[in-house]
């Protein structure tokens, strides 16, 4: 064996007496203990003695550990050391040809030192993974009032990070839930990633998911890759406004504006099938919609936006939101039935009918803001929407009833549009919305509109380019209807309690 200054049998001799002062520590320890327990808390008040003895405290705490592993680590220190010196000796007679008491002794003491401290830092690792193991939470339910929300991993420091999350919450009349894959929950926001939400209401269900999703205690939401799907059902009731260009031109004068450039140009068809071709014709027979005295439709619509962000407030007086879209895309689909106000050859009549209408769009901007002063139950509103750089197209059919004789049209649209605003006001009454809305455009459109009525088919190409401008009256009476019905469902439910109650009597 080679000849190595190193006593190994003095090292663990001395571990084992150091091992053997580990009582000592440990009652000092609670000595220490004991004193912070006995000082008054003015006493501990003062210049932080309470930290400055905890801090003594975990010091003995950590030295404790440290000396009880100090005999386990001798052991393998030793253990390795000879294993090492065996190596050596072996390495140094078959391949170099001197005996191992040539190495440097010193050399291979300060490579066992350095592994012990390695191991001794390992240790410290340890105790630190430990800590933060400690701070990891699995399957983590929280539940209040009318939310629960559940992660499947949650690690809880300054800011909160959890792992497939979800959570449900309920409302009246409505309900939502949703997903996510990871989420951060620092302060008043929360941010989440990957996930999707549904909403439930009365007359609506959606279907949103995201990318990136930012919100605050406020309402306030940033969406990064937002898609949303929707599908609801209106009961509405509404009559627009014929402007023709002069009475637009008229208008924007008595406002004190200069009046835009409106240019329309229209040429009117009708089939002849005897010859089997389009002719030149006095324009479309079919009446026009002027309003809706009662409709019900039923839609679904679908959008993706590159980014998108709301920022809201209410109060006890009133609320009120803004929101912005980047690269927005849409597209519709509705179907509605009712009975509808039409003008035909200057005759105002009532006509039952039915639609269909699809359409989409694609914009580089939309901003929208919204008011309300009061409740819903009785209120003021205002709205206001502007897009920049947008293009759309729709298509529309629908057949109706007037005077006893069946009405077809259909028509196609399709618009390029620099920029365009558009505002409503009114009133909120019993949950129902009754207002005016005017909108103006600036771009270039074109139209294809066909009809058949009085046993003729014919078809109305229209091009425009300026300014478009329309008005507007539209009530939403949904909210109106539900809100009676709820109060009928509630005065019902009273009168059948007191009948009960005074046939209890009788009895």
């Amino acid at each position: 064996m080679a000849l190595i200054s190193v006593d190994t049998e003095s090292i663990i001799q001395a571990t084992s007496i150091l091992f053997k002062k580990l009582p000592d520590v440990h009652s000092a320890k609670l000595d220490i203990i004991r004193l912070q327990s006995s000082l008054s808390s003015d006493v501990k008040g003062r210049r932080g003695i309470d930290g400055k003895i905890s801090s003594i405290i975990s010091k003995i705490s950590s030295l404790d550990g440290r000396i009880s592993n100090i005999p386990s680590t001798a052991q393998f220190a030793m253990s390795t050391y000879k294993n090492a010196e065996r190596e050596i000796y072996n390495k140094g007679i078959q391949s170099i040809g001197f005996p191992a008491k040539n190495v440097n002794e010193s050399y291979f003491i300060d490579q066992v030192a350095e592994f012990v401290k390695d191991l001794l830092d390992f240790k410290d690792i340890m105790y630190k993974i430990d800590e933060h193991l400690a701070r990891m939470f699995l399957l983590n339910v929280k539940a209040q009032s009318n939310k629960l929300t559940a992660s499947l991993l949650t690690y809880k420091n300054i800011n909160t990070y959890g792992l497939l999350n979800a959570y449900y919450e309920e409302g009246k009349n409505k309900y939502s839930a949703g997903v996510s894959l990871f989420q951060l929950i620092s302060n008043s926001l929360t941010l989440n990633a990957l996930g999707l939400d549904f909403n439930k209401s009365r007359h609506k269900v959606q279907v949103t998911g995201y990318g990136i999703k930012v919100e605050s205690d406020e309402d306030d939401s940033l969406y990064l890759l937002k898609s949303q799907f929707t599908a609801k059902d209106s009961l509405k009731s509404n009559y627009k406004l014929k402007i023709d260009n002069e009475k637009k031109e008229k208008l924007f004068e008595d406002l004190g504006l200069k009046s835009p450039t409106l240019r329309d140009k229209v040429d009117n068809y009708e089939y002849n099938p005897k010859t089997g071709k389009w002719e030149k014709s006095d324009g479309l027979t079919n009446a026009k919609r002027l309003g809706t005295l009662v409709g019900q439709g039923i839609g679904v619509s679908g959008s993706v936006s590159l980014l998108e962000g709301t920022l809201s407030g209410k109060s006890d007086w009133g609320k009120g939101s803004i929101s912005a879209k980047v690269g927005n895309a849409e597209g519709a689909a509705s179907l509605n039935a009712g009975l509808y106000y039409v003008d035909k050859s200057g005759n105002k009549l009532i006509s039952p009918g039915v639609g269909a209408k699809v359409g989409g769009s694609v914009s580089a901007l939309e901003m929208n803001a919204n008011g309300q002063i009061g409740t819903d139950m009785l209120g003021v509103y205002g709205k206001g929407q502007v897009s920049a750089l947008k293009a759309e197209s729709k298509a529309s059919v629908g057949l109706g009833m007037v005077n006893g004789k069946p009405e077809l049209s259909a028509g196609i649209a399709a618009e390029a549009i620099l920029g365009e605003a558009s505002g409503e006001v009114g009133l909120n009454v019993l949950g129902g919305e009754v207002g005016a809305r005017a909108a103006v455009n600036v771009g270039i459109g074109a139209k294809a509109d066909f009809g058949y009525a009085d046993g003729k088919i014919k078809c109305q190409l229209g091009a425009s380019l300026g300014v478009g401008f329309d008005l507007s009256l539209e009530a939403d009476i949904g909210g109106m209807v539900d809100t009676v019905g709820d109060g009928m469902n509630y005065v019902g439910g009273r009168i059948y309690d007191a009948g009960n109650y005074i046939f209890s009597l009788i009895d």
